[in-house]
């Protein structure tokens, strides 16, 4: 399929496991250069590997993007090495405490907002993203 993304330079986060992951490799396979970041390193460097294996520039880091300050690192790396990024798939996520909502407490609910809301806004901002996406 062509989805009309050959050469653009997206930041998939959760890009080397589960959808985030088949995300990044399905950009590969459009001809995109792809940028990914997960909590492992060494799933990191499998998913990077086989993004490479599929002909693409992938560059990859290990993080939590729940640090606003190295996921903030960990974009403007990323457009460096890229030569900037246009898009961004914020695909890192989830639910802190549990799944009953009586069980969560506020630290729970802080962690989950920072996971799924605070760290794209991150990401998102500032020079290094400024592709279509950005606006």
């Amino acid at each position: 399929m062509d989805l009309g993304l050959a050469g653009r330079r997206p930041l998939v986060t959760g890009g080397a496991r589960g959808i985030g992951r088949a995300i990044a490799l399905g950009l590969a396979d459009e001809g995109c250069a792809v940028a990914i970041c997960s909590r492992t390193a060494a799933e990191v460097e499998r998913t990077r590997e086989e993004l490479r294996g599929r002909g693409a520039t992938a560059y990859g880091g290990a993080l939590d993007v729940t640090d606003a300050e190295a996921l903030a690192a960990f974009v403007d790396a990323a457009a460096e090495d890229l030569g900037g990024l246009d898009l961004l798939v914020a695909c890192a996520g989830g639910l802190a405490g549990g799944p009953r909502l009586e069980t969560l407490e506020a630290q729970d609910w802080r962690f989950t907002f920072d996971l799924n809301v605070t760290h794209p806004a991150i990401a998102a901002r500032g020079e290094a993203l400024d592709g279509p996406a950005a606006a």
